[in-house]
């Protein structure tokens, strides 16, 4: 779907749904008047809604895969939590022993 046709189509139902609402006392809101909204092609020529340049298949480094970036975002976002503390979030972490380990120890508490 169009940014432009969901936009447009978003406004219409709002102006809708506040049209036939009543106030506390019973008496009718004053309705919005809207117009129909405009297509693209009656906004704009076919030529200008064509992107210009060429297109041709590529093989891109899997580093722009941002289905991936979003995943590991997440997944870092949500294992630094402790479930034995209420899913409160570590506070320090010591990288320097053997095995590396996270503490909620020491700290003011949670964020």
């Amino acid at each position: 779907m169009r940014r432009r046709t969901f936009l447009s189509g978003a406004a219409a139902s709002g102006a809708l749904l506040l049209g036939g609402r009543k106030s506390v006392d019973g008496s009718k809101v004053p309705t919005i008047a809207t117009a129909t909204p405009k297509t693209d092609l009656e906004l704009f020529s076919e030529s200008q809604l064509t992107p210009a340049g060429e297109y041709y298949d590529a093989t891109v480094p899997d580093m722009l895969d941002l289905a991936e970036h979003a995943r590991l975002g997440v997944r870092g976002l949500i294992n630094f939590l402790d479930a034995d503390r209420d899913y409160e979030p570590y506070q320090q972490a010591f990288s320097s022993t053997n095995p590396p380990y996270m503490s909620t120890m020491g700290a003011d508490g949670p964020n």
